[in-house]
């Protein structure tokens, strides 16, 4: 029958085999290609965003530290004070990110270290108030006035470099 065909007829035929064998093929590869969209917004949703709170409670923990060693290092009551509140903040911030980033891990281990992690905190927030409490007690920091003022403004520094960074991770 191929044979009694003219051969402008076979070359149409021929092309529209190609082209039905293009469209078959295109077709499989955009609907992989969809399933491939799927599973990135999948991993991005439940794994990079988990890292991303992570990263943030990490940070709100360091803010923390900084926070406690100012206030170890306070000449006066109201930057204490200031401290004290600093440090319930960013615990308080640690706490909302791990919340956040929890749920997102799924594997027994992560899930062990989550409740790790718990058990710590429950005795790192217990210790550091015991220690600031008695710090607290303690005479305020005597420095000169010279080594105050620049004390000062390492920290507003500090402080302004950190608004920048945080601005940026946004």
């Amino acid at each position: 029958m191929l044979s009694q065909m003219k051969v402008g007829t076979r070359l149409i035929a021929a092309f529209f085999c190609v082209a039905l064998m293009g469209a078959i093929v295109a077709g499989i590869g955009i609907f992989n290609m969809g399933k491939i969209d799927t599973m990135a917004g999948q991993m991005y949703n439940s794994e990079l965003l988990g890292l991303s709170h992570i990263k943030e409670a990490n940070i709100a923990l360091i803010k923390v530290g900084r926070a406690r060693s100012n206030f170890l290092l306070a000449t006066t009551a109201e930057e204490r004070a200031t401290r004290q509140a600093d440090i319930a903040k960013f615990l308080e911030l640690n706490k909302s990110y791990l919340a956040k980033a929890q749920p997102l891990f799924v594997t027994s281990a992560a899930k062990e270290l989550f409740a790790r992690f718990a058990a710590v905190e429950v005795d790192y927030i217990a210790t550091m108030q015991q220690a600031l409490a008695l710090a607290a007690a303690e005479p305020l920091a005597q420095h000169s006035a010279q080594l105050v003022e620049l004390l000062n403004k390492t920290r507003q520094h500090a402080d302004e470099l950190d608004g920048m960074l945080d601005k940026l991770s946004l």
